[in-house]
């Protein structure tokens, strides 16, 4: 299916548009990666920088309020807060230091994945996919990646998926209760482009994913079979998320792109995934 939603733009000005995440109080956060700030966006428009970082990447917002983002330059994980003030969580697993980060997904428990791919590609397979426990001890959940970039966790938290960029794929893994990761399976293969970038899911448990280099998001069900796919302004899209249940942006996608280096809107009518700090929109 052809989703024929109208983008509509929410802001631009950024540098290397990334990171969209809505906080608790349903505003809208996006990082600039080759700016080194983060923003909080209003939807008319209105910027304002919240943070300055060197290179801020993909984040998610855990329970208590904060935003967990990926560093790529700093090669760590750090902790943004309401107020702006930022510390690092996580730079090193066993002694040895990250690659550079790029995604994160935070779950209920208060721990979070992130992937960390800087450095690796088809012939050097160095990329890695890492679990921060609760206690933010760190453990490498699977190795020898090319390029692992999106990540996300399914709607009933038995599974996360991950998009392997270099290899224009999407791989499931069987989460388990501690955490760690089953075997790597291909969930979905598809072709063009660079690849596959930053992703989320809506309610029914379809997989959006902004698919770098091909000037769209794809939409793949539970089966991992593609069912249609969004057309974004520019050709790199990177990431995207759902508006916060109970708002009016609920059924609204928000998909960051680097080319127009601007967020957009996309009214589609379908819910996203509940997620569990998510308060209801108070803008």
């Amino acid at each position: 299916m052809e989703l024929n939603a109208e983008a509509v733009k929410v802001a631009g000005g950024f540098k290397f548009c990334e990171g969209p995440a809505f906080d608790p109080n349903g505003r809208l956060w996006v990082v600039s990666l080759h700016g080194g700030f983060i923003s909080r966006v209003t939807m008319g428009g209105r910027k304002t920088r919240v943070a300055e970082t060197s290179a801020p990447n993909g984040g998610q917002f855990d329970a208590d309020g904060h935003y967990i983002c990926c560093e790529c330059q700093r090669k760590a994980i750090i902790r943004v807060s309401p107020q702006g003030s930022v510390s690092v969580i996580a730079e090193s697993c066993d002694g040895k230091a990250f690659h550079g980060p790029n995604d994160v997904a935070v779950d209920a428990d208060g721990g979070f994945y992130f992937t960390d791919p800087d450095g690796s590609s088809l012939e050097n397979r160095i990329g890695a996919v890492y679990y921060v426990r609760p206690d933010r001890t760190v453990i490498q959940a699977d190795s020898g990646l090319a390029n692992p970039n999106g990540i996300n966790i399914s709607v009933d938290r038995s599974a996360v998926l991950m998009a392997e960029t270099l290899t224009h794929r999407i791989c499931r893994y069987q989460r388990r209760p501690d955490g760690t990761l089953g075997p790597r399976e291909v969930f979905c293969q598809l072709s063009g482009g660079v690849g596959p970038d930053g992703m989320c899911f809506d309610q029914d448990g379809n997989l959006y994913v902004a698919w770098y280099g091909s000037a769209c998001v794809y939409v793949i069900d539970s089966s991992g079979r593609p069912i249609g796919r969004l057309a974004t302004p520019g050709d790199n899209p990177t990431n995207c998320c759902f508006g916060p249940p109970g708002s009016k942006y609920a059924t609204s996608l928000f998909v960051t792109e680097t080319v127009t280096n601007a967020v957009w809107r996309y009214d589609i009518g379908v819910p996203g995934m509940p997620l569990h700090h998510l308060a209801v929109a108070s803008e």
